[in-house]
Protein backbone atom coordinates (compact mmCIF):
# COMPACT_ATOMS: atom_id res chain seq x y z
CA UNK A 1 0.00 0.00 0.00
CA UNK A 2 1.32 3.41 -0.96
CA UNK A 3 0.13 6.97 -0.73
CA UNK A 4 -2.80 8.00 -2.90
CA UNK A 5 -3.41 11.58 -3.88
CA UNK A 6 -6.96 12.49 -2.99
CA UNK A 7 -8.90 13.11 -6.21
CA UNK A 8 -11.13 16.12 -6.70
CA UNK A 9 -14.81 15.32 -6.15
CA UNK A 10 -16.52 15.30 -9.55
CA UNK A 11 -18.96 18.18 -9.89
CA UNK A 12 -21.66 15.90 -11.26
CA UNK A 13 -21.30 13.68 -8.20
CA UNK A 14 -21.78 16.61 -5.82
CA UNK A 15 -24.92 17.77 -7.61
CA UNK A 16 -26.38 14.28 -7.88
CA UNK A 17 -25.59 13.47 -4.25
CA UNK A 18 -27.54 16.47 -2.98
CA UNK A 19 -30.68 15.29 -4.77
CA UNK A 20 -30.18 11.65 -3.77
CA UNK A 21 -29.77 12.35 -0.05
CA UNK A 22 -33.09 14.19 0.02
CA UNK A 23 -34.83 11.02 -1.10
CA UNK A 24 -32.58 8.66 0.81
CA UNK A 25 -31.47 10.31 4.08
CA UNK A 26 -28.61 8.62 5.97
CA UNK A 27 -29.24 6.23 8.86
CA UNK A 28 -33.00 6.32 8.41
CA UNK A 29 -33.39 2.66 9.34
CA UNK A 30 -35.19 1.84 6.13
CA UNK A 31 -33.65 1.67 3.70
CA UNK A 32 -30.53 0.25 5.32
CA UNK A 33 -27.15 1.66 4.35
CA UNK A 34 -26.53 -1.32 2.07
CA UNK A 35 -29.86 -0.63 0.39
CA UNK A 36 -29.03 3.07 0.10
CA UNK A 37 -25.76 2.17 -1.61
CA UNK A 38 -27.52 -0.23 -3.96
CA UNK A 39 -30.05 2.46 -4.80
CA UNK A 40 -27.25 4.92 -5.51
CA UNK A 41 -25.37 2.55 -7.80
CA UNK A 42 -28.57 1.59 -9.64
CA UNK A 43 -30.19 5.01 -9.98
CA UNK A 44 -27.29 7.42 -10.45
CA UNK A 45 -25.14 7.43 -13.56
CA UNK A 46 -22.47 9.23 -11.53
CA UNK A 47 -21.76 5.96 -9.70
CA UNK A 48 -19.98 4.59 -12.77
CA UNK A 49 -18.16 7.90 -13.17
CA UNK A 50 -16.80 7.45 -9.64
CA UNK A 51 -15.37 4.07 -10.64
CA UNK A 52 -13.61 5.60 -13.61
CA UNK A 53 -12.32 8.53 -11.54
CA UNK A 54 -10.84 6.26 -8.87
CA UNK A 55 -9.39 3.85 -11.43
CA UNK A 56 -7.59 6.73 -13.13
CA UNK A 57 -6.47 8.28 -9.83
CA UNK A 58 -4.98 4.98 -8.62
CA UNK A 59 -3.33 4.24 -11.96
CA UNK A 60 -5.22 0.98 -12.23
CA UNK A 61 -4.00 -0.60 -8.98
CA UNK A 62 -5.85 -1.78 -5.89
CA UNK A 63 -5.52 0.84 -3.15
CA UNK A 64 -4.27 -1.80 -0.72
CA UNK A 65 -2.49 -4.81 -2.26
CA UNK A 66 -1.48 -3.07 -5.54
CA UNK A 67 -2.59 -5.75 -8.00
CA UNK A 68 -4.06 -4.53 -11.31
CA UNK A 69 -7.79 -3.90 -11.21
CA UNK A 70 -10.18 -5.11 -13.88
CA UNK A 71 -13.87 -4.61 -14.54
CA UNK A 72 -14.58 -7.99 -12.95
CA UNK A 73 -12.19 -7.60 -10.03
CA UNK A 74 -12.76 -4.15 -8.57
CA UNK A 75 -15.18 -2.47 -6.21
CA UNK A 76 -15.62 0.85 -4.51
CA UNK A 77 -14.32 0.36 -1.00
CA UNK A 78 -15.78 2.42 1.81
CA UNK A 79 -12.77 3.05 4.04
CA UNK A 80 -15.11 3.63 6.99
CA UNK A 81 -17.85 0.99 6.57
CA UNK A 82 -21.31 2.03 5.44
CA UNK A 83 -22.74 0.46 8.59
CA UNK A 84 -21.20 3.22 10.71
CA UNK A 85 -23.24 5.94 8.99
CA UNK A 86 -25.28 8.14 11.33
CA UNK A 87 -27.80 10.90 10.77
CA UNK A 88 -24.96 13.43 11.05
CA UNK A 89 -22.14 11.51 9.32
CA UNK A 90 -22.85 9.84 5.99
CA UNK A 91 -20.09 7.37 5.21
CA UNK A 92 -22.14 5.67 2.47
CA UNK A 93 -22.65 8.45 -0.07
CA UNK A 94 -19.36 10.19 0.61
CA UNK A 95 -16.76 10.54 -2.13
CA UNK A 96 -13.94 11.25 0.32
CA UNK A 97 -14.57 7.86 1.94
CA UNK A 98 -13.99 5.92 -1.29
CA UNK A 99 -11.04 4.01 -2.62
CA UNK A 100 -11.02 1.40 -5.36
CA UNK A 101 -9.95 -2.06 -4.30
CA UNK A 102 -9.81 -5.59 -5.61
CA UNK A 103 -12.32 -8.13 -4.36
CA UNK A 104 -9.75 -9.55 -1.98
CA UNK A 105 -9.71 -13.16 -3.23
CA UNK A 106 -13.49 -13.24 -3.30
CA UNK A 107 -13.01 -14.11 -6.96
CA UNK A 108 -11.29 -17.45 -6.47
CA UNK A 109 -10.68 -17.96 -10.18
CA UNK A 110 -8.64 -14.80 -10.58
CA UNK A 111 -5.17 -15.44 -11.99
CA UNK A 112 -3.76 -13.51 -9.03
CA UNK A 113 -4.89 -16.08 -6.47
CA UNK A 114 -4.91 -19.79 -5.80
CA UNK A 115 -6.17 -22.06 -3.03
CA UNK A 116 -2.67 -22.68 -1.67
CA UNK A 117 -2.57 -22.93 1.29
CA UNK A 118 -6.27 -22.13 1.65
CA UNK A 119 -8.87 -19.74 0.37
CA UNK A 120 -9.46 -18.29 3.83
CA UNK A 121 -5.77 -17.62 4.42
CA UNK A 122 -5.55 -15.58 1.22
CA UNK A 123 -8.46 -13.21 1.79
CA UNK A 124 -7.21 -9.64 1.77
CA UNK A 125 -8.00 -5.95 1.26
CA UNK A 126 -11.58 -4.75 1.75
CA UNK A 127 -12.92 -8.30 1.85
CA UNK A 128 -10.60 -8.94 4.80
CA UNK A 129 -11.32 -5.59 6.47
CA UNK A 130 -15.07 -6.16 6.20
CA UNK A 131 -16.96 -4.10 8.83
CA UNK A 132 -13.90 -3.16 10.90
CA UNK A 133 -13.85 0.49 11.95
CA UNK A 134 -10.45 1.46 10.53
CA UNK A 135 -9.89 4.50 12.71
CA UNK A 136 -6.84 3.83 14.86
CA UNK A 137 -6.40 0.41 13.27
CA UNK A 138 -5.76 0.89 9.54
CA UNK A 139 -3.74 3.57 7.75
CA UNK A 140 -5.78 5.58 5.29
CA UNK A 141 -3.89 5.46 1.97
CA UNK A 142 -4.81 9.11 1.37
CA UNK A 143 -2.96 10.04 4.57
CA UNK A 144 0.27 8.11 4.07
CA UNK A 145 3.57 9.95 3.47
CA UNK A 146 5.10 9.99 -0.03
CA UNK A 147 7.65 7.37 1.00
CA UNK A 148 7.09 3.77 2.20
CA UNK A 149 6.47 3.15 5.90
CA UNK A 150 7.21 -0.56 5.37
CA UNK A 151 10.34 -2.47 4.48
CA UNK A 152 10.80 -5.85 2.89
CA UNK A 153 11.30 -8.99 4.97
CA UNK A 154 12.45 -11.74 2.62
CA UNK A 155 11.71 -15.25 3.81
CA UNK A 156 11.77 -18.68 2.11
CA UNK A 157 8.02 -18.49 1.48
CA UNK A 158 7.85 -14.97 0.10
CA UNK A 159 8.40 -11.26 0.55
CA UNK A 160 6.58 -9.89 3.57
CA UNK A 161 6.09 -6.29 4.63
CA UNK A 162 6.99 -5.15 8.15
CA UNK A 163 6.91 -1.63 9.62
CA UNK A 164 9.96 0.51 8.90
CA UNK A 165 10.55 2.08 12.31
CA UNK A 166 12.66 4.95 11.00
CA UNK A 167 10.21 5.84 8.24
CA UNK A 168 7.33 5.62 10.71
CA UNK A 169 9.05 8.03 13.08
CA UNK A 170 9.70 10.42 10.20
CA UNK A 171 6.03 10.29 9.19
CA UNK A 172 4.70 10.52 12.73
CA UNK A 173 2.93 7.17 12.35
CA UNK A 174 3.16 4.52 15.06
CA UNK A 175 4.80 1.30 13.79
CA UNK A 176 2.03 -0.54 15.64
CA UNK A 177 -0.54 1.13 13.38
CA UNK A 178 1.35 0.01 10.29
CA UNK A 179 1.54 -3.56 11.65
CA UNK A 180 -2.18 -3.43 12.43
CA UNK A 181 -2.86 -2.23 8.88
CA UNK A 182 -0.96 -5.13 7.36
CA UNK A 183 -2.87 -7.54 9.58
CA UNK A 184 -6.39 -6.12 9.10
CA UNK A 185 -5.96 -5.95 5.32
CA UNK A 186 -4.26 -9.33 4.96
CA UNK A 187 -1.39 -7.78 3.04
CA UNK A 188 1.01 -10.53 4.08
CA UNK A 189 -1.23 -13.35 2.93
CA UNK A 190 0.64 -16.22 1.22
CA UNK A 191 -0.38 -15.39 -2.34
CA UNK A 192 0.61 -11.75 -2.09
CA UNK A 193 3.92 -12.56 -0.37
CA UNK A 194 4.76 -15.11 -3.05
CA UNK A 195 3.92 -12.81 -5.95
CA UNK A 196 5.82 -9.90 -4.45
CA UNK A 197 8.84 -12.20 -4.15
CA UNK A 198 8.59 -13.07 -7.84
CA UNK A 199 8.55 -9.38 -8.75
CA UNK A 200 11.52 -8.69 -6.47
CA UNK A 201 13.64 -11.51 -7.93
CA UNK A 202 12.97 -10.48 -11.52
CA UNK A 203 13.78 -6.85 -10.78
CA UNK A 204 16.97 -7.79 -8.91
CA UNK A 205 18.09 -9.64 -12.03
CA UNK A 206 17.48 -6.50 -14.07
CA UNK A 207 19.43 -4.37 -11.58
CA UNK A 208 22.34 -6.84 -11.53
CA UNK A 209 22.43 -6.76 -15.34
CA UNK A 210 22.77 -2.98 -15.23
CA UNK A 211 25.50 -3.11 -12.56
CA UNK A 212 27.47 -5.54 -14.72
CA UNK A 213 27.83 -2.84 -17.38
CA UNK A 214 30.55 -0.18 -17.47
CA UNK A 215 30.30 2.12 -14.47
CA UNK A 216 29.97 5.29 -16.54
CA UNK A 217 26.57 4.20 -17.92
CA UNK A 218 25.16 2.53 -14.82
CA UNK A 219 23.45 5.59 -13.34
CA UNK A 220 21.72 6.47 -16.58
CA UNK A 221 20.48 2.93 -17.07
CA UNK A 222 19.33 2.63 -13.46
CA UNK A 223 17.34 5.83 -13.95
CA UNK A 224 15.75 4.39 -17.09
CA UNK A 225 14.97 1.16 -15.26
CA UNK A 226 13.34 3.08 -12.41
CA UNK A 227 11.21 5.03 -14.87
CA UNK A 228 10.08 1.81 -16.55
CA UNK A 229 9.16 0.26 -13.20
CA UNK A 230 7.66 3.19 -11.32
CA UNK A 231 6.16 5.63 -13.80
CA UNK A 232 2.70 5.14 -15.32
CA UNK A 233 2.43 3.86 -18.87
CA UNK A 234 -0.84 4.64 -20.62
CA UNK A 235 -2.25 5.72 -17.27
CA UNK A 236 -1.35 2.51 -15.44
CA UNK A 237 1.32 1.51 -12.94
CA UNK A 238 2.86 -1.93 -12.82
CA UNK A 239 1.64 -4.30 -10.11
CA UNK A 240 3.18 -4.25 -6.62
CA UNK A 241 4.44 -0.69 -6.90
CA UNK A 242 5.81 -0.57 -3.33
CA UNK A 243 7.81 -3.76 -3.85
CA UNK A 244 9.42 -2.32 -6.96
CA UNK A 245 10.15 0.95 -5.17
CA UNK A 246 11.83 -0.77 -2.22
CA UNK A 247 13.87 -3.00 -4.51
CA UNK A 248 15.25 -0.10 -6.53
CA UNK A 249 15.85 2.06 -3.44
CA UNK A 250 18.87 -0.05 -2.46
CA UNK A 251 20.76 1.37 -5.45
CA UNK A 252 18.78 4.60 -5.81
CA UNK A 253 17.98 5.72 -2.23
CA UNK A 254 16.73 9.09 -3.47
CA UNK A 255 13.56 7.31 -4.62
CA UNK A 256 12.26 7.04 -1.05
CA UNK A 257 13.57 10.19 0.57
CA UNK A 258 10.14 11.84 0.31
Amino acid sequence: MHRLERPRTPRAYTESRAAFVKDYPPAAGRPTESERWEAWTNECQEASAVLDCLQKNQYGLCAFCEIPLSETNRQIEHFVPKSLTTTTQDWTINFENYTLACKGNENRHSLWYSDDPSHKANICCGHKKDQTDPRGKICNPYELPPYPVVREDIRPDGLFFVPDAAACRKAGIAPELVASTLDHLGLNCPNLARRRMNVWRKLMQDVEAVLAKPQEIQQEELTELAADQLEPLNGKLQSFYTTRLLCLAADMPQLIQG
